[in-house]
């Protein structure tokens, strides 16, 4: 099951509890335990901790090197932005480099905006809002946005 949006664990056990009801399925002990296993799936990912690699790749495109490379180093470079790239789960993220330090780093979105601090502590708010509130987990960023971030690469 793919998932498009960041919701809370409320808004997610009402989604599954519809799929289940919509479901055309033999034996209703299949119907449930299937949304149990949804369930705990989505509860264990909302858990994970949240990292500048969620929202934006940090690797620079191999494109944008300005150095003289081989094919090699160039295959193995895209291969890396590549798999950095497959870990965002955020769409619409960037880096805002007018706020770029060595260890902090600001991210806007069309919506919100984290901050991460150079002790890693993640910090989001609407974009238009001063106030910005600690984020630590999925969990956390779901409760914050009321399930308004659009996701990718999320299968649950």
């Amino acid at each position: 099951m793919r998932i498009d949006k960041l919701s809370t664990l409320s808004q997610f056990v009402d989604f599954i509890n519809d799929q289940i009801l919509t479901l055309k399925c033999n034996s209703e002990d299949y119907s449930c335990a299937w949304g149990v296993d949804r369930i705990t799936n989505y509860n264990d990912f909302l858990k994970q901790p949240l990292t500048k690699g969620m929202f934006v790749n940090e690797i620079e495109h191999p494109n944008n090197i300005k150095v003289k490379r081989t094919a090699e180093f160039y295959n193995l470079k895209i291969k890396e932005w590549q798999h950095e790239e497959d870990k965002i789960i955020f769409k619409g993220f960037n880096i805002d480099y007018g706020h770029v330090t060595r260890k902090c780093i600001y991210i806007n979105g069309k919506d919100y905006k984290v901050y991460f601090n150079k002790f890693g502590e993640c910090f989001a708010s609407k974009i238009n809002s001063s106030m910005m509130s600690r984020v630590e987990t999925l969990h956390d960023l779901a409760e914050l946005t009321n399930g308004e971030l659009v996701t990718k690469n999320i299968k649950i």
